[in-house]
C-alpha cells in the first residue's frame, strides 16, 4: 500500500491519496476533516463495517445503521492525542437485542483494528439504541 499527501498550496490544506481516491485535509476549521477528524472516521467507519457485516451474517434485517461520536476528550498537552471517546451505535430493523449488542462487542472487543490502536490512549465506551430504544 502507498499512500501520499501533496499540499494543494492554500494554507494547510493537502490531499490524501491511495493511488486512486483522494481525500482533502484542512487544520479543521471548517473547510475540510483535521487529520485527527480523519483518525475518528476511521473508527466509527471500521467498526460500522464489522457490526454491519456480524449483523447481516446473522440473517438479521437492517434497515438502519449509524454511529454518532457523543464524546470526544483529548489530551491537554502536545501530542494531544485522545483520551475518551464514547460512540452511540444507532440500529434499526428486525434486529434482536442479541445481534446488535454481539455485533458491537465483536467489533469492539476482537475486530475494529482501529479501536484496538486508539484504546492504547483513549478509554472507548459505548451505547446502543436499538430502535430508538437504548438496550
Amino acid at each position: 500500500m502507498e499512500l501520499k499527501t501533496t499540499w494543494t498550496g492554500s494554507g494547510l490544506q493537502t490531499i490524501g491519496s491511495n493511488g486512486s481516491q483522494g481525500v482533502i485535509m484542512d487544520s479543521g476549521d471548517g473547510l475540510a476533516p483535521s487529520p485527527m477528524q480523519m483518525v475518528l472516521f476511521g473508527l466509527i467507519g471500521c467498526t460500522a463495517m464489522d457490526a454491519i457485516s456480524i449483523i447481516k451474517k446473522k440473517r438479521q434485517e437492517l434497515k438502519e445503521f449509524e454511529i454518532v461520536l457523543t464524546k470526544v476528550e483529548r489530551a491537554d498537552n502536545h501530542p494531544k492525542v485522545y483520551t475518551r471517546l464514547h460512540l452511540e451505535y444507532h440500529i434499526a430493523g428486525d434486529v434482536t437485542e442479541n445481534s446488535a449488542k454481539r455485533a458491537v462487542m465483536l467489533s469492539q472487543d476482537s475486530y475494529c483494528s482501529v479501536s484496538a490502536m486508539l484504546k492504547s490512549t483513549a478509554k472507548i465506551t459505548y451505547s446502543i439504541i436499538l430502535n430508538d430504544v437504548e438496550i
